[in-house]
């Protein structure tokens, strides 16, 4: 039995979180497609396939969504709200992925949702393995070889030990 292609949408506005997120999937050798949202908007466009986003062939539905929680446009929990609204999303793990640490944060993302909710972490070493572990639970094994697919660049090598 083959494992299904790991299809991670990741909605992020730091332009450096999004490079720091694109590494530690390479890092963690992952064989997958990482499509980052620039903000709140472009993810629900992505999720709801409009626009640029209408070829599910090109631009699959995700097997796992992290959310920022601070966006323009949108914020990561009216994403959520948007998210949980709709059936075919229901079994979708969704995790809110922030540098706050704000208890009121917190509370709101699981009212409204969330799987999980984790502050972003320092160093692309643990960021790396907090991708690894991420994955995991989500029931794909990590493969012994591979690259990261991520939308407008090349297959990216695996990330050498």
């Amino acid at each position: 039995m083959t494992t299904p292609k790991i299809v991670v949408l990741y909605a992020e506005d730091s332009e450096d979180d999004a490079f720091l997120m694109r590494r530690a999937f390479t890092k963690a050798k992952f064989s997958g497609t990482l499509t980052v949202a620039a903000n709140g908007l472009e993810a629900l466009n992505y999720l709801g396939g409009t626009g640029e986003y209408a070829n599910r062939k090109e631009h699959p539905l995700p097997s796992l969504i992290m959310l920022d929680v601070k966006m323009p446009h949108l914020s990561g929990f009216e994403v959520l709200r948007w998210i949980r609204a709709r059936n075919e999303f229901s079994a979708t793990p969704v995790v809110m992925l922030t540098s706050s640490s704000q208890p009121v944060d917190i509370a709101t993302a699981y009212e409204d949702g969330a799987d999980g909710y984790l502050v972003k972490p320092s160093s692309l070493d643990v960021f790396a393995d907090f991708v690894a572990d991420l994955i995991a639970a989500c029931g794909h094994p990590r493969p012994a070889q591979g690259g990261l697919k991520v939308r407008g660049s090349a297959r990216l090598p695996a990330a050498t030990p």
